[in-house]
């Protein structure tokens, strides 16, 4: 595994993990790496029973690899997003490509500022419905 880092491998397993993938295969022509991945059991006491069926939060993810740039005018909290709205840009090899909201809602957080580095599947934005 000359070309694969430690990194690499741990950045696809949490990639993989997040989607739902149950096996993950990476090769660099000099090696090759394979793992299952197994269901997480998640604690059912993490939330209380009521927060539990109140609690709606949705997510603005970046589709590409680059850097974040605000739309214009920049989205502030309590701002509403609906479906489709161009909420920002990545910038990849020069090229801005549009971040557009797939959900409707408020901005509860931003968790990003014009210029930082993003990657496939960063949580942009949150949105209460």
């Amino acid at each position: 595994m000359a070309g694969l880092s430690k990194d690499d491998i741990r950045f696809s397993l949490e990639i993989a993990r997040e989607h739902g993938f149950s096996e993950v295969h990476l090769s660099d022509g000099g090696g090759e790496f394979t793992a299952e991945l197994k269901a997480i059991p998640v604690a059912k006491a993490s939330l209380p029973v009521a927060a539990a069926s109140t609690v709606s939060v949705l997510q603005v993810k970046s589709a590409h690899v680059g850097f974040f740039r605000s739309a214009n005018p920049a989205l502030m909290l309590g701002d509403a997003v609906k479906p489709g709205q161009v909420v920002g840009s990545v910038e990849t090899l020069g090229l801005l490509n549009d971040i557009e909201s797939k959900v409707a809602g408020r901005i509860t957080e931003i968790k990003v500022t014009d210029g930082d580095a993003v990657d496939f599947g960063k949580v942009l934005f949150t949105v209460e419905p």
